[in-house]
């Protein structure tokens, strides 16, 4: 990664974005929108963000405690929903 910057803008724009640089002398590909507060809705966790810019500048690298955060989030959420799921008679469902 080059560079992490923070650009003002107007009008409550939070828009995250990554771009390759080309190493090989060609023009670097265009920057890939990471996370946009009105694509995505409001602003981003940490765990999250950082998953997403993971995913475009190394592929494959795990990102320690942020990893285990995010997939305990979705294991609490599987199980919270199994409990609801539980919580009604069958004839409901």
């Amino acid at each position: 990664m080059d560079e992490v910057a923070l650009r003002p803008g107007t009008g409550g724009v939070f828009v995250v974005e990554a771009q390759a640089s080309s190493s090989d002398g060609h023009a670097a590909p265009a920057p890939v929108v990471l996370w946009d507060r009105s694509r995505d809705g409001g602003f981003p966790e940490i765990a999250e963000l950082k998953r997403r810019v993971r995913d475009v500048i190394a592929p494959g690298k795990p990102l320690g405690h942020s990893d285990a955060s995010v997939s305990s989030d979705a294991a609490d959420a599987a199980v919270l929903s199994d409990a609801a799921d539980a919580a009604v008679p069958p004839e409901a469902r």
